[in-house]
């Protein structure tokens, strides 16, 4: 017995016998299979992705629709969801046109008939990486992110760099960085040099298995200098040299050293070498 306020318009019982979703009501039968014939999917940061669903339903679908979930917030997606393909009689799949971070969850695809909606199981996203690649200047801190899904929930995060054909596993205790943890499994290196460059992948383990992410690269900038030369003559002057200095060789990036060609009482005095990048102003003492 059902009693509602307002008055009930719809009732309808719903049978499942092996994934198979049987609807009955008021003397009419259908019978709704929906299928997501994958637990996971990924996807590279930017990339198109296909999410598959096939429905078979008697009688024929009236409509379809999905329902993505994060952290128990539901939100519904149609054809007329802005940034997807599919999801329509013909073509119920999910395209995600440019997929990002926000993408990120669980899906579930829905097919509607006469007689009452069927639903699919729900797929899982896996393992995200943040970007396809960063770039960070020398000595900054760069961040990469990383987000994991696992149903059991992931107890172990790793990071792998692949450099020059050798491979690396960075893990928590990795001097100069921070995260790679369950709860925070993105990677931050505290200062960034040449020897970070390389391709990073995110790496998570649960009871079931390891699962990892698409590949980021690492490419660092600046570290070079524009080097010119200064001598100090105490009280008397100050003198900029840089390579278009005559009598002199050297001053530039290749060769920051100074060579005084023909050396005179008017060359003595205190020398600097000044270097200057992106990040700032070095400087050595040279007697």
């Amino acid at each position: 017995m059902v009693t509602a306020f307002p008055k009930l318009k719809h009732v309808n019982w719903q049978r499942n016998i092996s994934g198979i979703l049987t609807i009955l009501n008021d003397g009419a039968v259908g019978t709704s299979v929906v299928t997501i014939p994958l637990a996971n999917y990924s996807s590279d940061y930017g990339k198109e992705v296909t999410i598959e669903c096939t429905v078979a339903a008697i009688p024929d679908v009236n409509k379809i629709f999905w329902e993505k979930s994060v952290n128990g917030e539901k939100t519904s997606i149609n054809a007329r969801t802005l940034g997807i393909r599919g999801s329509i009689i013909n073509n119920p799949s999910l395209t995600i046109l440019n997929a990002t971070l926000t993408d990120f969850g669980d899906y579930t695809c829905f097919a509607e008939n006469t007689v009452g909606i069927g639903m699919s199981q729900t797929t899982h996203t896996d393992v995200r990486i943040g970007a396809l690649v960063y770039n960070a200047i020398f000595g900054s801190k760069l961040y990469l992110h990383c987000d994991v899904t696992a149903k059991p929930k992931h107890t172990l995060v790793y990071w792998e760099r692949k450099r020059n054909g050798l491979i690396s596993t960075i893990n928590y205790q990795a001097i100069g960085t921070t995260g790679i943890t369950p709860n925070t499994p993105s990677l931050t290196l505290q200062f960034s040099t040449f020897s970070d460059m390389g391709t990073y992948t995110c790496i998570a383990a649960n009871a079931i298995g390891i699962r990892q992410s698409h590949t980021t690269i690492v490419t660092i900038t600046g570290g070079k200098y524009n080097c010119d030369t200064m001598k100090d003559e105490s009280v008397r002057s100050i003198t900029n040299i840089t390579a278009e200095y005559q009598g002199i060789s050297g001053a530039n990036l290749t060769n920051p050293s100074l060579t005084i060609e023909y050396v005179t009482t008017s060359d003595a005095g205190l020398y600097v070498c000044i270097a200057v990048n992106a990040i700032g102003i070095g400087k050595k003492l040279r007697m």
